[in-house]
């Protein structure tokens, strides 16, 4: 446990105190360590990404679809007694 645990808030460390020097030398290792990315590694997370879109954008075409093909399927059954009739749905009726 923290030995300043006991000390209000505003005492425990902010903006009004000086850095740690640890921290500060831990910040330093931290920026040695900094490389570049290769660019293997860069495709290889595109690719991941456009892969998860083109499926993401399939699937809500399929889904889409589906309904689709359901309202048609209804439209034709609701002209299907229509048409055994002999009726025409888009005439204008006579009075």
């Amino acid at each position: 446990m923290p030995e300043d645990f006991d000390k209000p808030a505003d005492t425990r460390g902010g903006d009004n105190q000086e850095e740690d020097p640890e921290l500060h030398s831990a910040r330093d290792l931290l920026v040695d360590q900094e490389y570049e990315v290769s660019d293997e590694f860069l495709e290889r997370v595109r690719a991941k990404i456009e892969r998860r879109t083109t499926v993401a954008q399939f699937s809500s075409f399929s889904w889409r679809v589906t309904g689709m093909v359901f309202v048609e399927l209804f439209r034709f059954i609701g002209f299907v007694p229509q048409a055994i009739r002999g009726g025409d749905r888009w005439k204008s009726r006579k009075s």
